[in-house]
């Protein structure tokens, strides 16, 4: 699997296509700042129709988990999960990989 991911002002994925606006930042502050989280994610054509499991973690600069407060006060590693399956165009060979976008 081949992941390609990109800071953006705003993304979205429609019909097939991802929509980057403002893409490719990695430097912001020193306020707050929106942002989108770009993802495409290249299945290989031997692990479409299988469920997949994808988690996003943000990490500093020393590669420790950035923590952040939950609802119960405990401080917790922000990640997110997200669960995917792709599925097996008829038309594509065992050489092309499918694709999942995410904004």
């Amino acid at each position: 699997m081949k992941v390609t991911m990109m800071l953006a002002d705003a993304a979205q994925a429609v019909n097939g296509k991802l929509y980057i606006i403002g893409g490719g930042w990695s430097v912001t502050g020193p306020g707050p700042t929106a942002y989108s989280i770009a993802l495409k994610v290249e299945v290989p054509w031997d692990e479409t129709n299988k469920r997949h499991t994808l988690v996003l973690r943000l990490l500093d600069e020393d590669g420790h988990p950035v923590r952040v407060p939950a609802p119960n006060g405990d401080q917790v590693a922000l990640e997110i999960p997200a669960d995917f399956e792709v599925g097996r165009p008829a038309e594509f060979s065992r050489a092309a990989p499918s694709t999942c976008l995410s904004s």
